[in-house]
């Protein structure tokens, strides 16, 4: 790491005297070619430095701007020859930067290696770009042959699906440079012969060109050949008069000259269509080989997180619907059987990029008219279905909406995270959390070489028999407890998150999905980070059958959050840590990401499992569907069904912000770090924090002072309640040896902020209700009577 952090160090200094002293053309573009070339071996080699990342981005950041500035205007070039039925087509323009879809028989750019250079091929995308993106006309890449054009990537000529295009040398070099980190995603769908296992698959065999310009595989000794790198996953298996077809999702960490196809060839499984490296014979029912592009995924110049995505192209889906009496897709339904059914499109939404128990999804409609859609979605998990191991097969049918999911899971191996990027939202909040670790990894360094033999407190014999209480012991900085201003989230006050974190539309209140990313990054998410969580969530939120029939099969006299542990306890097979940890294929330094990964989808699943617990107890087992249109939270009070009012939405949102962080010292936070700290995965974690919650002495204590209340109005009769009326009540409750719920507090010496911000909220929304007027009136009458008592 010393050493990558000197080379970062040299070419920043290299950068400097190269734009400072106005440095030849030749010498930026080699200095940026060579800055791309240390930061790919550096990533390749599974190294991570993100100083030397930082410096090369800098460094090209400016060759990109000389370069730029440095460009001439270009005249505008003749328009070429039309084919509207196979024209590209651009899917995102960013302005430095754009997404084109190429149909097949279009050449990207050519070179004397390239396979159209033996062919007349007519169709060229740089001449195309040139005539149909010149306006502006200052666009000096294009002319530059060296850099493909301003083209990142090739495609086949056969092939077809999206490219990524630079308009300008720095947004150039800025996606090069995600290209050697793997940032920059390239996801394929392929039709190819064999049966491939029902498991990923890493392919790393080097690829090497002869002479001749026939690829080949090269062993790892091979100095000639290039490393090459493809993770690879079935999606469905298929047959055809007797030979067996594979569909394959893939992704490319390199981008070798026909890597895909050299590399299924080589492990047997070579492209349908491909007649240079599969049987000729392919062509009678498929018109080229079966490969498509189907999504790319990187950063624009502002560093958001961008996706493509393509639709399976018409000639492709052709060739599997006219062969649709003779393929047979593995466990698909009798009735996605028949032949009316046409793939009409193969996506992973954002939800679903390579993330272990999701996978890519094939949308089919029927064509004979009238009958809803039916989607079909292939889950590649990890449970335990490698050879020799059966796996978990599930299978739902939604009434509603007219759709039929099946699940199939199947082990995985394990991935570089560099290889497999989540979701974009993902992405980012992980970058943030590792940013954030960085910055505090010094403080926790100092903490530990300067102050290890500092104490935090006085632990007594009373504070033991007293079950630990007041005794200071866990490290948190999440939130903080004051004792005279109640919690802060980050150092910024409850009021200051509730003016601030993002709001619902036409909300006033702060959301509690905002607080989360506050409460993991440091940093106030903004209104788009807080939509795509929210879709994110949205994505995970699915409950198991097996979970919704143990939860369905409880005894409706059981405590709310005892069926909630158990719900928690039955989530837990699906835990990616605990499935990482088991199969030794993680590191320490990076247990954080899958704990992450469980965090996010416990956070997902807790308003339906929670909703159906509700509906379950209270209106037998009648649920409200969910309605991914609204947030996290308004969701949740959509699916608990008590009213459609939407200020019982704002209030859910406002209780769950209130409540999202309570520093770690309470009896549920304390339990969830407890058991955390055995590396028990959340979901154990936060099932016996939940236990602990559901304690009289904590949050049950919600539960007693809401009893209390009812008793107390129910004793009070109709007469309107006042402060001398709720005054010697008190008296009375406390003379006769009873305690008043809801009133008190281990730490707070002053009214608790929750307790204040909510009841602002419902002087504002519903002052005549007679429960919050008796709690109104008691939170003037009380406190003084407690005072009084020495309490």
């Amino acid at each position: 790491m010393e050493t990558l952090n000197i080379i970062a160090g040299e070419m920043e200094l290299r950068m400097r005297s190269f734009v400072g002293e106005g440095a030849p053309r030749a010498s930026l573009l080699e200095f940026a070619q060579s800055a791309c070339a240390v930061v790919w071996a550096v990533s390749f080699a599974g190294l991570d430095c993100p100083t030397l990342v930082d410096a090369a981005r800098l460094a090209l950041a400016h060759v990109g701007e000389a370069l730029d500035a440095n460009g001439q205007v270009l005249a505008l070039p003749e328009k070429v020859t039309s084919h509207p039925d196979c024209e590209p087509w651009v899917s995102l323009d960013l302005g430095d930067r754009l997404v084109v879809h190429k149909p097949p028989d279009w050449e990207v750019f050519r070179n004397q290696a390239s396979e159209s250079a033996e062919e007349n091929v007519a169709l060229s995308l740089p001449p195309y770009l040139k005539a149909t993106l010149s306006c502006p006309r200052r666009w000096p890449l294009a002319l530059d042959q060296q850099r493909q054009h301003g083209l990142l990537h090739r495609l086949d000529v056969p092939s077809s699906g999206l490219i990524l295009v630079a308009r300008t040398y720095q947004a150039f070099f800025d996606l090069q440079l995600q290209v050697s980190t793997g940032e920059l995603g390239r996801e394929y769908v392929a039709l190819c012969h064999g049966w491939f296992p029902p498991w990923r698959q890493e392919v790393c065999a080097p690829v090497h060109w002869t002479s001749s310009g026939r690829p080949t595989i090269s062993d790892v000794t091979r100095a000639s050949g290039k490393p090459s790198r493809t993770m690879i996953k079935a999606l469905a298996h298929a047959w055809r008069a007797g030979d067996a077809f594979s569909l394959l999702a893939l992704r490319i960490a390199t981008g070798r000259r026909h890597q895909i196809r050299v590399h299924t060839s080589h492990i047997g499984h070579p492209v349908a269509g491909d007649g240079k490296y599969a049987a000729t014979e392919d062509g009678t029912w498929c018109p080229r080989h079966f490969l498509h592009r189907f999504r790319l995924s990187f950063r624009d110049a502002a560093g958001a997180e961008r996706e493509a995505l393509a639709p399976l192209p018409p000639d492709l889906v052709s060739a599997l619907r006219g062969a649709a009496d003779r393929f047979q897709f593995a466990r698909m339904s009798a009735k996605m059987m028949n032949p009316c059914f046409e793939t009409r499109h193969i996506f992973v939404s954002a939800q679903q990029q390579w993330q272990p128990g999701l996978g890519l999804a094939v949308e089919t409609a029927n064509l004979g008219g009238g009958t809803a859609a039916v989607q079909r979605g292939i889950e590649l998990g990890a449970r335990d279905a490698r050879p020799g191991k059966q796996h978990g097969e599930h299978e739902q049918m939604d009434q509603k909406k007219g759709v039929l999911r099946r699940s199939v899971g199947i082990a995985t191996p394990s991935f570089s995270r560099r290889c497999f990027a989540q979701s974009a939202i993902v992405s980012t909040l992980q970058a943030k959390i590792k940013a954030l670790a960085v910055k505090k990894a010094p403080q926790l360094t100092a903490l530990r070489k300067e102050h290890a033999n500092v104490p935090i407190g006085e632990a007594t014999i009373g504070a033991a028999i007293g079950g630990a209480r007041g005794i200071k012991c866990l490290l948190s900085e999440t939130s903080l407890l004051d004792p005279m201003e109640g919690i802060r989230y980050r150092g910024r006050t409850l009021e200051e998150c509730n003016e601030q974190l993002p709001k619902a539309p036409g909300g006033k209140v702060g959301l509690p999905e905002a607080s989360f990313w506050l409460l993991l990054t440091d940093e106030m998410p903004t209104e788009a980070e807080t939509k795509a969580l929210n879709e994110e969530l949205h994505k995970r939120s699915a409950i198991p059958e097996h979970v919704l029939k143990i939860i369905d099969g409880l005894p409706k006299d059981m405590h709310p959050m005892t069926q909630l542990a158990m719900g928690l306890l039955a989530l837990q097979p699906d835990s990616k840590f605990g499935k990482a940890y088991r199969e030794g294929t993680v590191k320490k330094s990076d247990y954080w990401e899958s704990t992450l990964e469980d965090a996010l989808t416990l956070v997902a699943q807790m308003p339906l499992l929670t909703a159906r617990i509700f509906r379950n107890v209270f209106f037998n087992g009648k649920h409200v569907a969910t309605d991914t249109s609204l947030d996290w939270a308004g969701n949740y009070a959509q699916m608990l069904g008590v009213n459609n009012d939407e200020s019982f939405k704002e209030v859910t949102r406002l209780y769950l912000m209130l409540h999202a962080d309570h520093e770690g010292g309470n009896v549920s936070a304390h339990a969830t770090h407890l058991v955390g700290s055995a590396l028990s995965d959340p979901y154990l974690a936060y099932s016996a924090g939940v236990c602990g919650l559901a304690g009289p002495l904590h949050g049950l204590a919600n539960q007693e002072c809401l009893r209390w209340l009812k008793a107390t109005k129910k004793t009070l009769g109709d007469a309107e309640p006042t402060v001398e009326m709720l005054t010697k009540f008190a008296k009375d409750t406390l003379a006769s040896g009873k305690v008043i719920p809801g009133f008190g507090h281990g730490v707070l010496r002053q009214s608790d902020p929750r307790y204040m911000i909510q009841r602002a909220f419902a002087q504002e929304h519903f002052p005549d209700d007679p429960l919050f007027k008796l709690a109104n009136v008691c939170f003037q009458a009380i406190p003084p009577v407690l005072q009084a008592t020495g309490k």
